[in-house]
């Protein structure tokens, strides 16, 4: 798609309307992104022509709707490089991170966090009573490597939690170093990517991190649907944090059998109009293109791609 903002505005129901006689100008992208026409009319289109319960019943209605649910799952894996039932959609980054901490984080454990890291990435971890640890900001003010490096080899640290990038301090850290001298020091690599998935191309197995955690309303996507990406192996030996119709295999009396992953993390009815409508943000986004992302946020944009990012 050639790049002509103009056209793209267009694209853009909520930037046709004029405030107090004046037309929009929308500079609060890192909170939350409108949505183009094409992912309004697909959840439009899934509530009027196809909603049912995905996973929930045998008739041919219910199946339109699971197979609308699981292309959207294998849509979202594609675009982060993942495996399809590594994919477990939450409402929002937020949630996903703390249910990484009540998974993965044990009282009294010891955490690693740095000095960059956004309520979500730091409360969730003080609920579920992480003995924390944070890695100072270099002059950059990204993600000192050589203070993580000597506080990784301690071997007390249980996860390393850590933003890909900040929108505060206009910043990329370097997941996959971090994340490699985490799992070198047998820790966990958790990555905030709320703000990184939605401006450059992230690839999980690339970064070889064991979490990564987004959320579709900063992407163009819908609101109430986020994603949390849980590396397969260790997706099959966590225990869930909440239960219910749609996560288990068999249930009884005194005790049930869960589903396999992704469905276990999934019980209950699920935002299948919102998992649809990020499919189709993440398509809009791949047709604008990498590098026109990058090439228009400026030169000095610290989301601006380089080849290797934007191919």
């Amino acid at each position: 798609m050639a790049f002509d903002v103009e056209a793209l505005r267009e694209d853009f129901p909520y930037l046709k309307q004029k405030k107090t006689g004046k037309t929009i100008a929308y500079l609060d992208n890192a909170a939350t992104t409108q949505k183009p026409l094409t992912v309004i009319e697909v959840i439009s289109d899934y509530y009027s022509q196809a909603n049912a319960n995905p996973h929930r019943g045998g008739n041919a209605l219910v199946a339109e709707a699971t197979e609308k649910y699981e292309n959207a799952r294998k849509r979202v894996a594609k675009f982060i490089g993942a495996r399809q039932d590594e994919i477990i959609f939450t409402k929002n980054a937020t949630e996903s991170l703390n249910l990484v901490a009540r998974m993965a984080g044990k009282p009294g454990e010891r955490v690693l966090l740095s000095q960059m890291e956004h309520h979500s990435n730091i409360v969730p971890w003080q609920l579920a009573g992480a003995r924390l640890e944070f890695v100072e900001l270099d002059e950059e003010m990204k993600i000192d490597l050589q203070d993580a490096k000597e506080k990784l080899a301690k071997g007390q640290s249980h996860v390393f939690s850590f933003a890909h990038a900040s929108n505060v301090l206009g910043c990329v850290n370097d997941a996959q170093k971090l994340c490699r001298m985490a799992r070198d020091e047998g820790a966990l690599s958790c990555v905030d990517a709320a703000q990184s998935v939605p401006h450059m191309k992230v690839d999980v197995a690339e970064i070889g991190c064991d979490f990564l955690a987004f959320s579709g309303h900063k992407m163009l996507g819908p609101d109430g649907l986020g994603v949390l990406y849980i590396r397969r192996e260790i997706a099959q030996a966590l225990a869930p944090v909440f239960g219910g119709g749609g996560a288990i295999e068999k249930v009884g009396w005194k005790k049930s059998s869960l589903a396999k992953p992704p469905h276990k993390f999934e019980p209950g009815t699920q935002n299948s109009a919102g998992a649809i409508g990020l499919s189709a943000a993440m398509d809009y986004l791949e047709k604008v293109g990498w590098k026109n992302i990058g090439k228009h946020s400026g030169e000095d944009c610290f989301f601006q791609c380089g080849e290797s990012a934007c191919a």
